[in-house]
């Protein structure tokens, strides 16, 4: 029984999300479409409908139960995810930025990883799309891109039925990856607080970030990891994980520790060659089939390895942190120093969870989940040169995953992690 108090306060929160349309169309009078941040007007309003979002969250939260009907809020989930449906591109441009660069390859055959948007200004979505990303090659991974070319395929030279495909996908990938959560935990509070959360809301069904989609494939394969025995669906998982780093690769963090798992719950020495070799096989036809239709094919991860070695505005807490602490110490530029100190500290921590994980007796997946979440969170603490909003709502997955199996992890973890995204909003700045 759900109650009345419940749908007040979700009730609440929907009008808070649908007067992101009225901060849409104040940020076009205003002039400062996809870059509201630069207004602080604007951004000022944002803040606090946010913050407002946050405390709602929180107090829903405290009035779900297990014993609280799944369907009712999952309904709940598809309504407000669908009320996202005609706004987007509300913080940034990145939405037009997916739309214009996987038109490349399917219209004019074009690798996307070499040649730039900017290289076809006859394009019939040049002038109407255009962003500052039209000069840069793509950095994304190639399952992600030739996802989004089968769309734009589809979508064909019309730009509304482009931008209204890609919400649809999108907003159905952010739902599916709820109901994948709650199938993985069984836990109507893992699927609350994944699917209500405002930080993931925003960037991926407003937004339409492309994390969501690693996100649903990275669930795919942990829920056959974690409820199918047979050792071809645990090989079959870990080919998902798999196929989710080749979407956005940053996740590469978790996937060894999930595919350890995988090899121990595979009983029996002939299954466990199976496995090994399904493995091997499956992964090297999905890097064939991912990697083929782009020329040049290891030109792929030559920018996306620049980046991350980049000096960029806003790394990771532990690399700001200690960079401060260096130059007040010592003076002068330490920001090279404080890289390589955060980067030791990650090897370190990593190496350890490894080792445990190795050595574990019992290992379950409430345990490996648990050494995930302390690796995938200490990696975004220490060794990325950029931390956006949108990032951490993987991270958000991870720990609502794990909520349903350990008591080492709890909502407050989730909150901070969510701060932590919402205050990198003033970086944007």
């Amino acid at each position: 029984m759900i109650k009345k108090k419940f749908f007040v306060l979700l009730g609440l929160a929907e009008l808070l999300y649908l007067s992101f349309y009225g901060l849409k169309a104040l940020s076009l009078r205003l002039g400062v479409e996809n870059l509201f941040f630069k207004d602080n007007r604007i951004f000022g309003l944002f803040i606090l409908i946010f913050i407002a979002l946050f405390f709602l969250y929180k107090s829903t939260l405290k009035l779900v139960t297990e014993e609280t009907s799944f369907k009712t809020l999952f309904i709940c989930s598809i309504v407000i995810n669908f009320s996202f449906l005609f706004i987007w591109n509300l913080s940034t441009d990145d939405f037009y930025t997916y739309i214009f660069r996987f038109r490349l390859l399917p219209k004019y055959g074009a690798n996307p990883y070499l040649v730039p948007y900017d290289a076809f200004p006859n394009d019939a979505f040049y002038s109407l799309i255009k962003t500052y990303w039209s000069r840069e090659t793509t950095i994304h991974g190639p399952v992600f891109m030739l996802f989004g070319s089968l769309l734009s395929y589809l979508g064909g030279d019309s730009l509304f039925r482009n931008i209204y495909l890609f919400k649809l996908v999108f907003i159905a990938l952010n739902i599916s990856s709820g109901y994948l959560i709650y199938k993985i935990t069984a836990s109507v509070k893992s699927f609350f607080l994944y699917a209500f959360n405002p930080l993931v809301l925003f960037e991926l069904s407003l937004n339409g970030h492309f994390d969501v989609l690693m996100i649903a494939i990275l669930l795919g394969g942990l829920y056959l990891i974690a409820k199918r025995k047979t050792w071809l669906n645990q090989a079959l998982g870990t080919i998902l994980l798999f196929v989710s780093i080749l979407t956005k690769y940053m996740i590469l963090i978790v996937v060894p520790l999930y595919s350890l798992l995988a090899l121990r719950k595979v009983a029996g020495v002939k299954d466990r060659i199976w496995f090994i070799i399904t493995i091997m096989v499956g992964s090297l036809l999905v890097s064939v089939l991912a990697l083929y239709p782009f020329e040049e094919r290891f030109e792929i991860f030559d920018r996306v390895s620049r980046i991350a070695r980049a000096r960029l505005l806003g790394p990771s807490l532990g690399i700001s942190l200690v960079e401060r602490i260096l130059n007040f110490i010592f003076g002068g530029d330490n920001h090279w120093v404080a890289r390589n100190i955060n980067k030791s500290i990650f090897s370190a921590g990593y190496i350890f969870l490894g080792l445990k994980a190795l050595l574990a007796r019992n290992l379950s997946f409430g345990r490996i989940t648990f050494y995930a979440v302390v690796a995938y969170g200490l990696f975004f603490l220490t060794s990325l040169s950029l931390v956006q909003p949108w990032y951490v709502t993987s991270l958000i997955t991870l720990f609502c995953v794990g909520i349903g199996f350990t008591k080492k992890l709890n909502p407050n973890h989730i909150y901070l992690v969510t701060i932590y995204g919402f205050l990198t909003y003033f970086v944007m700045r």
